[in-house]
């Protein structure tokens, strides 16, 4: 009866490890890939996204400077027709 237990309980525990030892590389991978992407230039979001606050903050003191220039009457703007151009 004993024998049989621990046939049982032994085939448990292989089918256990084959798992694991067919899940471990998938593991593995995916944390290297990880490390691999961080240091293979892929770019940073946030940083990304900081730069495009910061491009949106430089826009907005030029649309400032633009806007302070049509408030004072300082700037007068004309508009011409091109009759040859295709409507």
């Amino acid at each position: 009866m004993m024998s049989n237990k621990f046939a049982k309980s032994g085939w448990k525990w292989s089918l256990l490890m084959l798992g694991a030892a067919a899940i471990a590389p998938l593991y593995l991978r995916n944390s290297t890939a990880a490390t691999q992407t961080q240091g293979a230039g892929v770019p940073d979001t946030g940083a990304q996204l900081q730069a495009v606050v910061d491009e949106l903050k430089t826009t907005n003191q030029k649309l400032d400077t633009l806007q302070k220039l049509l408030d004072s009457g300082k700037l007068q703007v004309q508009a011409t027709i091109n009759k040859e151009a295709p409507q």
